[in-house]
C-alpha cells in the first residue's frame, strides 16, 4: 500500500507528523496518526489514500 500511495519513511505525506500502526487488541489493525492540521489529513485521504483503497478493494473504516 505504501508503494502504491507513494509514501515512505523518507517521503512522508505533506503535513504528516507521526504514523504508528500495529495489531489492535481485538485483532485487525490500529493506526495512530498525528497531522499538522485536519485539512492536511483530509487532503491526503481524499487525494492519495481513498483512491488506492478503492483500487485494491479495501473498505476503510471511519477514523475515531
Amino acid at each position: 500500500m505504501r508503494e502504491k500511495i507513494g509514501v515512505s519513511d523518507e517521503n512522508p505525506p505533506e503535513g504528516a507528523i507521526a504514523h504508528i500502526a500495529g495489531v489492535g487488541p481485538n485483532g485487525g489493525w490500529r493506526v495512530i496518526e498525528v497531522w499538522e492540521s485536519k485539512d492536511a489529513r483530509e487532503r491526503f485521504t481524499r487525494e492519495k489514500l481513498a483512491p488506492v483503497f478503492a483500487e485494491v478493494g479495501v473498505e476503510r473504516p471511519e477514523p475515531r
